[in-house]
C-alpha cells in the first residue's frame, strides 16, 4: 500500500511545486530552482517505490520535464492573447 501512494505522490509533487511553488519558497526563486526541487523530490519518492526497475532518477528527470513542458505550452496562448500597445501608443486602461 506504501509505495502506491509514494506513487502518488510522486506524480503529484511537480505539479504541486510548479503550481505554488513561488508562493511557498518566496517570489525571489528562480524556476530553475523549483524545476531541480521537484526533479529532486520526485527522485526521491519514486526510489521508494520497489515495483519500479529503472532508474528513478532519470525516470523523474523524464516526468519533471514533462510537466513542466506542458505548463510552458499551456501558457504559451495566454501569452499571445494579451494584446501590446503598439510603439507610440499611450497603454489602455479599462
Amino acid at each position: 500500500m506504501i509505495p502506491y501512494i509514494m506513487l502518488v505522490l510522486a506524480l503529484a509533487a511537480p505539479v504541486l511545486l510548479r503550481l505554488h511553488g513561488k508562493r511557498w519558497l518566496g517570489d525571489q526563486t528562480h524556476p530553475a530552482a523549483i524545476f531541480i526541487l521537484a526533479w529532486m523530490a520526485c527522485a526521491f519518492l519514486l526510489g521508494s517505490v520497489d515495483f519500479i526497475t529503472v532508474s528513478s532518477g532519470a525516470l523523474a528527470l523524464v516526468w519533471v520535464s514533462m510537466i513542466f513542458t506542458g505548463f510552458a505550452l499551456a501558457a504559451r496562448p495566454r501569452k499571445k492573447s494579451a494584446v501590446e500597445p503598439q510603439p507610440g501608443e499611450a497603454p489602455k486602461i479599462p
